[in-house]
C-alpha cells in the first residue's frame, strides 16, 4: 500500500468535516500524516473529525498518522476537543 500525506487547507469546520473524512477514507493510500500548514481555521467538529479519522487509520494499519504544521490556534482546537494527548500533534 502506498503512503500519502493529507494536506488540509482553508477552513475545516462542522460544514466541511464529514466531507473531508469521507474523501480521506476513500483514498487507496495509507495516510501517514496530516499537513495542516495551510489550515486557517479549525473548530472542534473539525478537530474531532480528524481525531476520528486518525483512530480509524490506526485501527486499520496499526499506526496513527501524525499532524505536522499546526498553528497555535489549530493546536488549541485539538486541546478543546480533548485530542491534545493523542499521538496526533508533532
Amino acid at each position: 500500500m502506498e503512503h500519502a500525506l493529507l494536506e488540509v487547507a482553508g477552513e475545516l469546520d462542522f460544514t466541511h468535516a464529514e466531507m473531508v473524512v469521507a474523501a480521506a477514507g476513500a483514498l487507496p493510500h495509507r495516510i501517514v500524516a496530516f499537513d495542516l500548514r495551510e489550515l486557517e481555521f479549525l473548530d472542534i467538529a473539525g478537530a474531532r473529525a480528524l481525531g476520528r479519522l486518525s483512530r480509524e487509520i490506526a485501527e486499520r494499519t496499526g499506526a496513527a498518522p501524525r499532524v505536522t504544521g499546526a498553528a497555535p490556534a489549530v493546536e488549541r482546537a485539538f486541546e478543546l476537543a480533548g485530542l491534545a494527548k493523542m499521538p496526533l500533534l508533532v
